[in-house]
């Protein structure tokens, strides 16, 4: 007997130390304050933000794909912000997103920052990535066997080793069109009939409805954003899927009254400078200034007073 207990806890001690150095590291904050801990996150924001609004209960979320991942909830003049929006995330996922704050705590006011390439991207989509995180969560035990949680414990490691801090390269031209033309690939597999079209936006749309339906319901200030995108990637969306523009633009509207509009061709969008890639910036001080501040410079306010003249204008530089 005590020699089987000696084989068992020679088996086990591998599992001891990786467990161990797994919750001392903890890459994700699950038991820790991120406060002073140096971390190395993999995730694109699943894990690292959900985990985040688990720990603190935010009253104000911001909710999105990758695009609102530049905002710092740190510049906000306002306190208790916070972003569950995921890189790659799908409409129905980031909704998944408010359902799961729905339930979890009280909320105040909420931002959804999608477009018509979040419609495009979410034709088909599920939720399972968001609902595999949310499960972590509810089981901490799983935290402890994700590879993602895993991955980021190795490369951490790998990084101390090796000494080497990477660096955000800037796109070259080559790569800036292979971002456009993501855009465009995006645009041309939509449903080619139109009823089915019109059956996949009103599907999207529908999720859209019951979130505006609770949030009258529970006194939640909620604004809709379209994001902040190059204005090439405005032309290509303009060229190949201006079927899509008009309808997600009229149903959001239609649903939560009007849309704050980032996502068209003025000085700031025309400008390279301003953008990693055609989807996203490198600075989050028009968010800023607009959503919480009185800077009306690159943004227009659609609502049913203007929405067809903004329609049919489809702006070109």
């Amino acid at each position: 007997m005590n020699k089987f207990l000696k084989y068992l806890f020679l088996f086990s001690i591998p599992f001891i130390l990786l467990f161990t150095t797994i919750a001392y590291l903890d890459p994700y904050n699950f038991f820790h304050s991120p406060e002073g801990r140096e971390t190395l996150k993999l995730d694109n924001g699943w894990l690292s933000y959900t985990v985040d609004y688990r720990n603190n209960k935010y009253s104000k979320i911001i909710f999105g794909s990758s695009r609102p991942n530049v905002i710092k909830p740190k510049n906000i003049p306002e306190k208790d912000w916070c972003k569950l929006s995921f890189g790659g995330a799908t409409i129905p996922e980031y909704l998944k997103a408010f359902w799961f704050v729905a339930e979890y705590g009280k909320v105040k006011k909420v931002i959804i920052m999608t477009d018509v390439y979040g419609y495009l991207y979410s034709f088909g989509s599920s939720t399972a990535r968001f609902d595999s995180k949310v499960d972590l969560i509810k089981h901490p035990y799983k935290y402890f066997t994700s590879s993602l949680v895993l991955e980021s414990v190795y490369e951490y490691f790998k990084e101390k080793l090796t000494e080497k801090q990477e660096s955000y390269q800037k796109f070259d031209d080559a790569q800036w069109q292979s971002e456009l033309d993501e855009g465009k690939n995006r645009s041309i597999i939509k449903p080619s009939d139109p009823k089915e079209l019109k059956m996949a936006i009103n599907n999207i749309t529908s999720q859209f409805k019951d979130v505006k339906e609770y949030c009258d319901k529970n006194n939640i200030e909620v604004k809709v954003v379209t994001p902040i995108i190059s204005a090439e990637l405005y032309q290509v969306f303009m060229k190949y899927a201006p079927d899509v523009y008009d309808m997600v633009l009229t149903d959001l509207v239609d649903v939560f009254g009007k849309v704050i509009d980032f996502g068209y061709p003025n000085d700031y969008t025309m400008n390279r400078a301003n953008f990693k890639d055609p989807f996203h910036l490198k600075s989050d001080t028009v968010y800023i200034n607009t959503l919480w501040g009185n800077d009306t410079n690159y943004c227009r306010i659609i609502d049913k007073s203007n929405l067809k003249e903004i329609l049919n204008s489809k702006l070109t530089y």
